[in-house]
């Protein structure tokens, strides 16, 4: 997923799965996953707190599907 800020082209896409955000909402990494830029808009991910109470992860950073832009990047150079 890459994070949707304006020095997200300088830093890498971050691999998020169950050892690096174990507590990240499922439905709101299914939708930063459907997250494609012009189609659907970047989300903020969401976590479970151990109180049950949900809270945005990583100070309501918005996420994006990065994979295309590693995809077609053969494609466009």
């Amino acid at each position: 997923m890459a994070d949707d800020t304006i020095d997200s082209i300088i830093r890498p896409t971050k691999l998020l799965n169950y050892m690096t955000a174990p507590d990240t909402v499922i439905w709101s990494a299914l939708l930063a996953s459907a997250a494609v830029p012009g189609i659907l808009n970047p989300v903020v991910l969401m976590q479970k707190l151990k109180d049950g109470s949900i809270v945005p992860w990583s100070w309501g950073s918005r996420f994006k599907d990065g994979s295309l832009r590693y995809a077609f990047r053969g494609f466009l150079w």
